[in-house]
């Protein structure tokens, strides 16, 4: 699949299937027919992009938007996208709208081809998901075997929020599937107002399925008169309308205690580990970075030794951080003989700025670890972590050889021989259903460790290379 733009624009013929990504509804029926394998045109802003060979044989796209976008793709298997560049903050509300048609036109092809006949979702449920969840709304919606209720998200000119129910849902349970990532602040008055549509039409139960869960570091006061953030959300989320919130590897804990309702937190990291230990052997060191991840890296490196049936040493970091954003000096609490020749895998719920995870790797590379991996279960990635982690270097050679992370916060870009991404949608799914269904505990899944799906990410692919 290639998509191009035409330098010079040309009157689009009445013949030449064509659409508007920003007004037209998407026939599935048409993009099934008679778009493949001919072309689409779409105009923007007087640039025309052409879509040709449109059969999901190829997986390499280039998008080519015009300059102000400053917006690359990169596709997964499954033709679904994340965009990189500018903060999305800083994106207009029609340059979103484009970006997130051309998503959803993408995926669209390829559910309709491998949609199961049967949906896992009964007629009473209806599952919403918004732009921010990328991908990973499409990959659940196909896991389930389901289409996305019909609403209207979108921006009035001072940019307030506007939300449209176009699907009844009186007495029906509805799940808002909405990841609470960057523009964090925008994803979650999102989020809440998505929820107040829906108890305003009469769902009969409505519930948050929030993969990543912002403010979750926001926990307690631990400085001088700060806002228990967290606690915060929560309550918006509950005064909306909201009666339960599904989320995966919630930074911390309590948090569960600030909602007043069933508050399901699903263990993530685990279900990426059968991927890992294919690719970097079974004989790991666990390491935690800091003393506060020390339980998580514990019950990784348990379920390490029950998937490999040998001995996994766990190894706790001591970190200390000097002030808010500054680097963190890391101690290493055993000798070099302990890590001679072994591959370390680094274990956290979050890769924020890198910088923990950078200064961890460095200090296991000079105590003599072989390999350094990472294994975390939201890539946020700010301030360039990405460029950071791939390029930080110890003598001449890379301190992080590979970073495995899932798909809760879209990854904006990724080299294929550094990044590993495994998608969560079998587990998010299986949650949904469960809960659908009322036949099954939500918490017995973090018994198992089979529901993960490895993506394919690609280079990132650029208009001028």
């Amino acid at each position: 699949m290639n998509l191009s733009p035409d330098p010079t624009p040309q009157p689009i013929s009445n013949d030449t299937p064509q659409t508007s990504f920003l007004t037209a509804e998407i026939n599935r029926g048409a993009l099934r027919q008679e778009l493949r394998p001919s072309k689409l045109t779409v105009e923007h802003n007087q640039h025309f992009y052409e879509i040709t060979n449109f059969d999901g044989a190829s997986l390499e796209v280039l998008v080519a938007a015009e300059e102000q976008l400053s917006r690359d793709f990169s596709p997964s298997p499954d033709l679904s996208y994340s965009y990189r560049g500018r903060n999305r903050f800083e994106l207009t509300s029609t340059e979103r709208a484009l970006a997130y048609r051309l998503e959803r036109l993408m995926d669209q092809t390829v559910l309709d081809e491998t949609r199961p006949t049967l949906s896992r979702l009964s007629p009473r449920s209806v599952v919403f998901t918004g732009p921010l969840t990328n991908g990973l709304g499409q990959r659940v919606l196909k896991e389930l075997g389901a289409d996305s209720g019909e609403l209207v998200l979108d921006r009035f000119a001072n940019s307030e929020t506007r939300i449209e129910m176009l699907d009844s849902v009186r007495d029906k349970r509805a799940f808002v599937l909405m990841s609470l990532n960057d523009p964090v602040n925008e994803a979650v008055m999102e989020t809440a107002l998505l929820v107040q549509a829906l108890k305003l039409a009469d769902a009969k139960k409505i519930t948050v399925v929030a993969p990543y869960f912002a403010y979750g570091r926001q926990d307690r006061r631990s400085d001088s008169r700060p806002p228990i953030s967290a606690k915060a959300v929560c309550d918006i989320l509950k005064s909306m309308g909201a009666h339960q919130i599904i989320t995966v590897d919630v930074h911390a804990r309590q948090v569960e205690g600030f909602f007043d309702g069933p508050f399901d937190n699903l263990e993530g990291l685990q279900h990426m580990l059968p991927s890992l230990i294919a690719n970097e052997g079974s004989e790991l060191v666990v390491v935690s970075p800091d003393a506060g991840g020390s339980k998580r890296a514990q019950s990784v490196a348990q379920l390490v030794e029950q998937l490999t049936e040998s001995y996994t040493p766990l190894l706790v970091m001591s970190k200390f951080r000097p002030g808010p954003g500054e680097e963190p000096r890391v101690t290493m609490p055993v000798g070099r003989e302990f890590l001679e020749g072994k591959t370390c895998v680094l274990i956290d719920d979050m890769i924020d700025t890198g910088g923990s995870m950078i200064a961890a790797a460095r200090a296991l590379k000079e105590n003599g670890a072989a390999r350094v991996v990472i294994a975390s279960s939201h890539g946020i990635f700010s301030q360039n972590a990405v460029e950071r982690l791939e390029q930080a270097e110890i003598n001449g050679s890379r301190i992080i050889d590979r970073l495995y992370v899932t798909d809760t916060v879209p990854v904006y870009c990724a080299r294929s021989d550094f990044f590993r991404v495994v998608s969560l949608a079998p587990l998010l799914a299986e949650a949904i259903e469960r809960l659908d269904r009322s036949e099954q505990s939500v918490s017995e899944l973090n018994k198992r460790n089979d529901l993960g799906m490895p993506l394919r990410v690609y280079g990132r692919l650029r208009s001028d290379s």
